[in-house]
């Protein structure tokens, strides 16, 4: 029943939840389809940026709210509400057209925002029914995105293109039955999962007040703050991808509109490389954290295997952020076999990244705060969500519009960001008196 559940949860996110990925393909399609016609092109990539940072705004705060609510009302309080959301973004777009392309402000929102939470609710699941296998699982998740981008292919051939999110709501009903049939009512797993948990109760203790320790944890410990330097860092070259590719084709094709299609295509079907680099990437965690317990658990500084995932998150912490450095030198280039080797390395610093910062939260957040504090931690991804819309103006006031600088200022910004994880390692495990992540490894 553990295998079916988390089988489950990668057909439902392969299907339905596909993150931030598709939207240089959406945004491609509504600028064929004559959305925003009436505006020039500069603020129509204005009228683009602003859409795409609701979309990391909605999706941040959603994460946050359903973060919290995970601890206080359980899984079927924080799905139920990811349905409805879901249903009402297919809904408005599958009815917008040009003339009310103002829809789009809310419906890309919703259908990019709101699955996100299906996710973000496997991520518990898997720390509690993956076992030893959570880098297994948890890149799984990634390649199974991936696997789901390759729906958007289908996207551009459809005419009219609206009937795209009709089949995507058709496939709702598997994540209902996953709600109901293959997670727990409530916020434990003590009587199993599925329709026999209907009555189950969510267990909080009053005493405790979780809000309050998620937060001291969050602003209160340094592992922390390291977290959220790396992260942010990371994100912010995700994100500036996004939400500047096809501006950057404009550039990189010099307008030729045969190759920005091309391009705009070659960016999801390269998604499915990144399903056999998802699951390698998941066995090299769960296979370097096997080798570091062989090496060091029960010596003389008595680390556990939570200790050695730890240890694990922070070398691909840093490899993430070199395959930051890499593609970002690479998009110096016009369109050519350099984009190809760009894309494949974004792949893997985006498939990398997620699953990483999980890991870590799970191994040193005390279970009963984890909602929370894995909720919370989006407050940081706000940076993204607020800067998205200037990375067009910052390129064009700041660099002139030239991409090469821009570029390179980023490849160096990423090398920086790898003190992060550098740093953090030493805090852990050689300056930190109180020893809160061993203690709290050791403790879960």
């Amino acid at each position: 029943e553990s295998t079916q559940c988390l089988l489950l949860g990668l057909l439902e996110i392969a299907l339905m939840t596909h993150a931030y990925s598709p939207y240089p393909t959406i945004e491609y399609i509504l600028r064929r389809d004559g959305y925003f016609a009436d505006v020039s092109d500069e603020k129509k990539d204005k009228i683009f940026s602003n859409i795409y940072s609701l979309v990391l705004l909605f999706n941040q705060c959603n994460k946050i709210f359903l973060g919290i609510l995970l601890d206080k009302k359980g899984f079927w309080v924080v799905r139920g509400i990811v349905h409805v959301q879901q249903f009402i973004g297919y809904l408005l777009m599958i009815i917008m057209t040009p003339a009310t392309d103002y829809l789009a402000y809310v419906g890309v929102p919703l259908v990019l925002g709101s699955t996100i939470g299906y996710i973000f609710t496997s991520i518990k699941i898997i720390g509690v029914l993956g076992k030893e296998n959570k880098g297994i699982w948890n890149s799984a998740n990634g390649a199974a995105v991936s696997l789901g981008l390759q729906l958007y292919l289908i996207y551009r051939q459809l005419n009219p293109s609206n009937i795209f999110w009709g089949i995507l709501m058709a496939f709702m009903p598997i994540s209902i039955i996953r709600t109901f049939f293959y997670t727990p009512r409530s916020n434990q797993f003590k009587n199993g999962i599925g329709w026999q948990t209907r009555y189950d109760k969510v267990e909080n203790n009053k005493s405790d007040n979780i809000f309050r320790d998620a937060i001291k944890i969050l602003g209160g410990t340094p592992h922390m703050w390291l977290l959220f330097f790396w992260f942010v860092i990371s994100d912010l070259r995700s994100q500036s991808y996004v939400v500047m590719y096809q501006n950057w084709l404009e550039w990189a094709a010099d307008g030729d509109e045969d190759k920005i299609g091309y391009y705009t295509d070659v960016n999801i079907f390269m998604g499915l490389l990144s399903i056999p680099m998802s699951i390698l990437n998941g066995i090299l965690i769960d296979k370097m954290t096997g080798f570091l317990t062989a090496k060091l658990e029960g010596g003389s500084k008595k680390l556990t295997r939570k200790n050695c995932e730890v240890i694990s998150c922070f070398c691909f912490q840093a490899l993430g952020l070199i395959s930051g450095a890499i593609y970002s030198t690479f998009l110096c280039f016009p369109v050519g076999w350099t984009t190809y080797i760009a894309i494949l390395f974004k792949n893997y610093a985006n498939l990398n990244l997620f699953p990483i910062r999980n890991i870590f939260i799970y191994c040193v957040t005390d279970p009963k705060l984890f909602g929370s504090v894995m909720g919370l931690c989006n407050l940081y991804a706000l940076v993204s969500a607020f800067t998205s819309p200037f990375f067009i103006d910052i390129l064009n006031s700041l660099f002139a519009g030239n991409y090469v600088a821009f570029e390179l200022t980023f490849a160096g910004i990423c090398l920086f960001g790898v003190l992060a994880p550098v740093l953090n390692y030493l805090w852990i495990f050689r300056w930190d008196k109180k020893r809160y992540v061993l203690e709290m490894t050791q403790k879960n």
